[in-house]
């Protein structure tokens, strides 16, 4: 992360204005001093809200919890062998089932290490995949491990479809969601909290309900597509008017 400060400070040097895509990046960028505090711009990122919406899984039909990875340091993706040995305690644990997208140098490590565990709930890697949201949209709940994050495209997109979101309580993640009302946080060191979450939304199609409408209005209110090109746009022609 150090090595990123520093080349960040540098190409500060040469630059007009840096855009940090949510409050905690820009909070972290002026901290750590990267640039001039004038030069800041906060446009959060934004997404293309989904027209189909996803569903509480049917009687009998797994309650799936999907991850969009890139099997790295940040990702943090080896915290979901322990979410996992959590969800394995629970009497009903054959009910869930991960599935994991994404490539990394880690990969092969991680699906080695789940495999040690013998664990009752089926995982599933789907290797790298360019649209995420067929797959999304099978899906019941989303779960993000990173170890920071500026603001999470990937968690932007699982809201989109309308799906509940139980993640890191980090920089990014703390950004989108609001604990209890869009979606869950939990500590990174508690990986317990994250298995209790899921299992609570899985036991509760009232409260899932909630959190999924919750989920697409948080997009549609504060991370529309639409709203990030026109803050850019206007940042754009502002630097340009004054060339």
């Amino acid at each position: 992360k150090n090595i990123y400060l520093f080349i960040e400070k540098f190409l500060s040097l040469f630059t007009k204005n840096i855009i940090a895509v949510s409050k905690g990046e820009f909070r972290d960028l002026a901290k750590n001093k990267i640039c001039n505090k004038k030069k800041l711009i906060k446009i959060d990122n934004g997404i293309k809200i989904q027209d189909i919406s996803v569903s509480f899984p049917k009687k009998n039909e797994k309650f799936r919890i999907a991850t969009i990875t890139r099997f790295d340091y940040q990702k943090n993706t080896e915290l979901l062998i322990e979410v996992l040995n959590e969800l394995n305690k629970n009497e009903k644990s054959e009910q869930f089932e991960f599935i994991i997208i994404g490539t990394g140098e880690k990969e092969n490590l991680i699906k080695d290490e789940i495999e040690k565990i013998k664990t009752k709930i089926n995982v599933i890697f789907t290797g790298g995949i360019t649209d995420t949201h067929e797959i999304l949209r099978d899906c019941h709940c989303y779960i993000s491990t990173s170890r920071w994050e500026g603001l999470p495209l990937a968690v932007l997109e699982a809201m989109s479809n309308g799906l509940p979101v139980v993640a890191t309580n980090v920089v990014g993640n703390k950004d989108i969601l609001i604990h209890n009302q869009n979606g869950f946080l939990f500590d990174i060191n508690k990986p317990n909290e994250a298995s209790k979450y899921i299992i609570k939304l899985s036991n509760d199609n009232s409260s899932w309900q909630e959190f999924s409408v919750r989920s697409k209005q948080t997009i549609k209110n504060n991370f529309s597509l639409e709203q990030m090109l026109e803050k850019t746009q206007n940042l754009y022609e502002t630097i340009l008017s004054e060339e």
